[in-house]
């Protein structure tokens, strides 16, 4: 195993002079892998959550490490949720206790360490300039300080034995499985429907506990790659197909060399904050690296074979509508018909372009086809 990791201020946090409140982690070390991102609020209200999240992710860190070296795993189980139950699936109750005492021990710590924080740290100059009266006067005056360091949490690590993602709060967690040649992505954290638009569950809630959600497998049928991204991910291409092709082209740069692939996500995201959400960006990716050079493979070839299927459905477009068009052309039009062959012209124009666009990534991806080849019999013939 392997990883990468990246977390970048976003674009309206550049111009608006906030720090960036996302954090990521990633390593692999021995037969641990784990990657972490903690998401901070945006809110005036939350206006230490980029300490917040920082601390989070180093807690979340040495707990995974403590937790994997007191032995976590219950043998035999495929996939269980924390939407199953002990009625349903054996080996829950054992499962469960021992999350909620991971969990359990990641907010007491976080806890201890924001007042620790709060207690070493009065107000900056940074801070007494950007957040209104009432938000400094109510974090002076409270009792406790969960709610202006509030972030989100996600994590996944993999032992030899089994692995478990977990999360609350929103962004997203994919894992990566070949099917044959076919890459097939999967969110196996339950989704929260309290995460919605703005709102969040957080670490600073009152019942976080109970807000955790998480997905455990000891069967050691281990994802290929997972990729854990901050909401300004989501917020920016969306939940699906296009979320999806960002992280295998990730995994592409990755199959080209590490260093290259870190490089690049560190020169890719603040672009992408610019262009997408304007918010700050995060990405911990844990991958097998064994054989990522044939899985790079099977990725452009799948995504060969949807460029064929895309320009074949393109062609039947162009060809109904130059067909309309034709027909339009040799007959009387009413005013509504005139009407409708224009449009059908305009559609025409965007099918001809999407079709060029289509052929252009055809060529590059046959380029990236015979990269990736020329990369494997290399690495078969033991050269660099």
């Amino acid at each position: 195993m392997d990883s990468i990791f990246h977390y970048c201020r976003g674009f309206s946090h550049i111009a608006t002079d906030k720090p960036c409140q996302d954090c990521a982690y990633a390593e692999s070390v021995g037969s641990l892998s784990m990657a972490i991102v903690s998401d901070g609020h945006g809110g005036d209200r939350y206006f230490r959550s980029d300490v917040g999240s920082k601390l989070l992710v180093e807690i979340t860190a040495e707990a995974i490490r403590q937790f994997s070296e007191l032995g976590g795993g219950y043998g035999g189980l495929h996939i269980l949720t924390s939407e199953d139950n002990s009625e349903s699936n054996i080996g829950y109750d054992v499962v469960n206790h021992k999350l909620r005492w991971l969990f359990s021990s990641i907010i007491a710590q976080w806890n201890t360490a924001i007042e620790k924080h709060f207690e070493e740290h009065p107000l900056t100059e940074w801070e007494l300039s950007h957040i209104e009266d009432k938000y400094r006067s109510e974090f002076l005056k409270a009792q406790s300080h969960e709610k202006t360091y509030g972030c989100t949490l996600m994590a996944f690590f993999r032992t030899s034995t089994y692995w478990i993602a977990f999360q609350i709060g929103d962004g997203k967690l994919l894992t990566l499985n070949m099917v044959g040649e076919e890459p097939v992505f999967n969110q196996p954290v339950p989704w929260d429907e309290k995460c919605f638009l703005n709102k969040t569950t957080s670490i600073c809630d009152s019942n976080a506990l109970d807000e955790f959600r998480y997905c455990y497998c000891s069967d050691k049928s281990f994802p290929a790659a997972v990729f854990l991204g901050s909401d300004g991910l989501d917020d920016t291409y969306g939940d699906g197909e296009l979320l999806e092709n960002f992280y295998m082209n990730v995994l592409l740069e990755i199959a080209r060399g590490k260093e290259k692939a870190q490089k690049t996500l560190e020169s890719d995201l603040p672009e992408i904050s610019k262009r997408g959400s304007k918010d700050d960006m995060s990405v911990a990716v844990v991958y097998d690296d064994t054989d990522i050079v044939s899985v790079a493979i099977q990725i452009v070839n799948n995504q060969m074979e949807r460029n064929v299927r895309k320009r074949e459905e393109i062609e039947d477009k162009i060809n109904r509508l130059k067909s309309k068009i034709e027909n339009c052309e040799t007959a009387p039009l009413s005013e509504s018909e005139r009407i409708e062959m224009e449009y059908a012209k305009k559609d025409l124009a965007k099918a001809e372009t999407a079709l060029a666009n289509a052929q252009v990534q055809w060529s590059r991806l046959c380029g990236k086809k015979g990269f990736y080849q020329r990369l494997a019999n290399n690495l078969k013939n033991g050269n660099e």
